[in-house]
């Protein structure tokens, strides 16, 4: 019998004029492209074109209202002309419809940089990152088509989860979906159980913004535990739609024992460490692309003390390749 999975996406700073349905239910690798074609696509469009240009109209009067408006309140006299304050047209808004390449900020996507333009982007301060990679977070599974359909309308339903305006979840703006176990590969569908395990035990999964992940995760968890309670014939806690190839293997009998090739695997030797290879390497490899400057700035966008951060590119950097480790 088929399985159905829930999930949540975060679209911190998109305005419910965005086309969420069009790209929410996207494997996490495919989501930017997505939306770079879809700017794209838009920016071929006349209406489009001209609307921009509208805009940049629009914010070019109310640049140079504003310069006006400082000169009268530095001089206490009329305003001077704009040549006067050096104002030239290189550096005012743009009209044409190819300024939203160079326009709000350039480490923004170019869906976010038409968006704001458009009228399905602003930008925050509060809003996490520069980039719309959020990745789908899974939370919940279920044997009943109506019941997952039935929360994730409940849930969009509370929109921003009752979170109150000072909090950061507030403005991550989550977008719910599901989709059926049937087509998925086991190794997916594994990954994706791990993931429902970690959310609803309270641990973090191995996901970017882990911990805004699993935040949210609670608050969703405890949605679906409630609607589940009233629903004939629905598990608390949901169910394991986890393929049977995709699981753990287990041996024969009545004790369900490993079989002997796990058991007898050998194990490595030495305390078990405490750190993370992988998650060090990730944080190294994000600090050497040059984007970041200071440590901190890394750290705000990993949700990560500065500390923690430091630590791990000093891990990476001594850490030894596996080929060059002494064998004994």
């Amino acid at each position: 019998m088929a399985g159905y999975y829930v999930f949540f996406r975060c679209w911190p700073g998109f305005t419910e004029a965005f086309p969420f349905d069009r790209f929410n239910a996207l494997p996490d690798d495919k989501v930017a492209d997505a939306l770079n074609s879809f700017a794209q696509e838009q920016l071929r469009l006349p209406e489009v074109r001209e609307r921009v240009k509208k805009e940049a109209r629009r914010r070019r009067r109310r640049f140079i209202e504003a310069i006006k408006a400082q000169s009268r309140r530095r001089t206490g006299g009329p305003a001077l002309g704009g040549a006067a304050h050096g104002i030239t047209q290189q550096k005012l808004v743009q009209t044409r419809w190819g300024a939203v390449r160079h326009s709000e900020r350039r480490t923004d996507p170019l869906v976010c940089r038409l968006g704001a333009y458009l009228g399905w982007w602003r930008r925050d301060r509060r809003i996490i990152g520069e980039d719309v990679g959020f990745p789908a977070v899974w939370f919940w599974t279920s044997d009943s088509q109506e019941f997952v359909t039935q929360l994730v309308a409940e849930l969009d339903r509370l929109r921003n989860l009752d979170y109150d305006a000072h909090e950061l979840e507030y403005y991550t703006n989550p977008r719910f979906g599901w989709i059926a176990t049937d087509g998925l590969e086991p190794g997916k569908c594994a990954s994706i159980q791990r993931c429902i395990n970690s959310i609803q035990n309270g641990r973090e999964p191995d996901l970017r913004m882990r911990k805004l992940a699993t935040e949210i995760g609670s608050r969703v968890v405890k949605v679906a535990q409630e609607l589940s309670a009233a629903w004939p014939g629905e598990r608390e806690g949901g169910t394991d739609a986890t393929p049977p190839a995709a699981q753990t293997e287990q041996g024969e009998g009545d004790g369900g024992a490993e079989t002997p090739a796990a058991s007898d695997a050998p194990k490595p030797r030495g305390r078990k460490p405490d750190t993370n290879a992988k998650e060090d390497k990730r944080i190294a490899d994000a600090w050497a692309t040059g984007r970041y400057k200071r440590f901190q700035e890394l750290a705000d966008q990993l949700s990560k003390p500065k500390l923690a951060v430091k630590q791990a590119i000093d891990r990476n950097r001594h850490r030894k390749p596996a080929g060059n480790r002494r064998k004994n």
